[in-house]
This record gives C-alpha cells, structure tokens and sequence, in this order.
C-alpha cells in the first residue's frame, strides 16, 4: 500500500497543514529564523496543496515575516 507524504513545503501538525519556506543562509542572521511558516488553516491534504499551488507556491506575500 502506497503511503503518502506530503511535499517538503507543506508540514502537517496536530492543527493542520503549514506552508514552510526554507530561509537562504546568508538571510538567517536577519530574519532571526532558518525557515519560515504559516498557516494554511486545513487539515485537508487536497486543499492545502491546491491553496499551496494556486497561489504559486503560496506566494512569500502571504508570509508576515516582516511585521
């Protein structure tokens, strides 16, 4: 049987899926993070990947990471 995991920019916790967003190196001492996340408020696989892809890999405009 064929087990599914989901794809490295999606993360799935006991809340729901994540879009996560790994940080470039020279950026992690500015940002304060090595990877970035947000919630995509599903704990639908297919809907959390069409919402991660529709928005072209839910666009780095959805990740408050400045403010």
């Amino acid at each position: 049987m064929y087990k599914y995991s989901p794809p490295a920019y999606l993360l799935l916790t006991p809340k729901g899926f994540f879009f996560r967003l790994r940080v470039p190196r020279q950026l992690q001492g500015k940002i304060g993070k090595g990877e970035l996340k947000k919630a995509i408020r599903t704990i639908d696989r297919t809907l959390a990947e069409r919402q991660v892809t529709e928005t072209g890999e839910y666009s780095i405009y959805h990740l408050s990471f400045f403010g």
